[in-house]
């Protein structure tokens, strides 16, 4: 995660001051490999970000893929959800809560979720 949150971060920070009154930072994939970043996809909608996660996973053998994406938070304040999968089939999600001022940002520190879901 040390190398995909602070991009994602600037992205946030990038949508917080477009021009068009819209602030809501785009789903981004991000396929890393030996710490590295090799793509980020972003796109307006979920659905077309995630249409390229099969194509960056088979083309590019990723060691992680991540999706991130702006979320609101159960106790009604802002943050940004990261999903995680990696080559050995391992999944995490880290939800990283925020405030904004007008532009200015202040992001809190990232905290992997701790509520197992499933069986």
């Amino acid at each position: 995660m040390a190398l995909i949150v602070p991009p994602v971060n600037d992205l946030k920070r990038s949508a917080a001051t477009r021009s068009d009154g819209e602030h809501t930072m785009f789903p981004t994939l991000v396929a890393l490999r030996d710490d590295r970043v090799l793509a980020v996809v972003m796109t307006p909608r979920l659905a077309i970000t995630l249409s390229a996660a099969h194509t960056l996973a088979v083309g590019l053998a990723p060691d992680v893929l991540a999706l991130a994406a702006q979320v609101n938070l159960e106790d009604g304040s802002q943050g940004i959800a990261y999903t995680s999968m990696t080559r050995d089939k391992q999944a995490g999600f880290t939800v990283q809560g925020y405030t904004q001022e007008g532009q200015d940002i202040t992001f809190g520190t990232p905290k992997r979720a701790s509520r197992r879901i499933g069986p």
